[in-house]
């Protein structure tokens, strides 16, 4: 009869998890509905301070006088090869996660701040995928024509941070930090690798930050980029069972309790 009970038991709490599951909604930015040219890139010339992507947004700050950025980026570049600043926009793969063809790069630094997203509204994060530049790639590889970034040894290392905050641009309480490492133990990552950011569920923004150990008087020797690809939230609804779920459970517990002692008053 005990056997008989866990059973109605793990039947009702089956049914309650996939109840939960059917209301979930999971949103994956792909970045492929980006309008880019081909071989191109967005990298906020406009001016507007960032982009918003399916309800996330993705922070940029642009230097007109200059020329420069910080924050995000949105790309199609496919070159994997040429090793120079000038191709700042390319991933490492030479395409997005899984063959795709856009993707984000990020990039943070110590005038502009660490680059972040600030989560949709009625949200929370998941994963995402990551590699590394082409630019970057190639400087920890080989260091830089001009020898400013030294070529990666077997001790060298770039790690992101991605950090969770209560509130949005990377502001309020750190709800969590996720250490990923782009170079380390004699290694460069040139592949796409997925990211669990779920113990980050709670934040309403992410911050990207760098480390490494190739720093010299004005920071950070190494560039510190990071290209991403299919960010993905989902709805906090598939955390919290629907009201037909929990019926159905106190349903399935008051059978099998009215099943159970009707049992014992026939055995006795």
């Amino acid at each position: 009869m005990r056997r008989f009970l866990v059973s109605v038991l793990a039947l009702a709490a089956v049914a309650l998890s996939s109840t939960a599951r059917a209301g979930s909604v999971i949103t994956t930015t792909d970045f492929e509905s980006f309008a880019l040219p081909a071989s191109g890139f967005d990298n906020g010339s406009d001016g507007s301070g960032g982009f918003t992507i399916d309800g996330n947004f993705f922070n940029n700050a642009y230097d007109a006088t200059w020329g420069s950025w910080a924050g995000w980026a949105i790309s199609n570049h496919d070159d994997a090869s040429a090793p120079t600043w000038l191709n700042q926009y390319s991933a490492i793969t030479g395409t997005g996660a899984g063959g795709s063809s856009q993707y984000a790069v990020a990039f943070s630094d110590e005038f502009n701040g660490d680059a972040f997203i600030n989560i949709a509204d009625g949200q929370r994060v998941l994963s995402m995928d990551v590699t590394n530049t082409t630019y970057g790639y190639f400087t920890m590889r080989d260091g830089d024509a001009n020898g400013f970034a030294r070529p990666f040894g077997p001790d060298d290392y770039l790690l992101l941070t991605i950090s969770g905050y209560s509130g949005f641009g990377g502001t309020g309480d750190l709800i969590g930090a996720i250490p990923v490492y782009l170079a380390g133990d004699g290694e460069i990552l040139n592949s796409w690798l997925s990211v669990d950011l779920a113990a980050l569920g709670d934040a309403r923004s992410l911050s990207f930050g760098f480390e490494s150990s190739d720093v010299g008087l004005f920071g950070i020797n190494t560039p510190t980029y990071v290209a991403v690809d299919n960010f993905q939230t989902i709805s906090p609804s598939a955390a919290v069972p629907e009201p037909a779920g929990l019926v159905l459970l106190g349903v399935g517990l008051m059978g099998a309790v009215g099943f159970a002692r009707r049992a014992r008053r026939a055995s006795a």
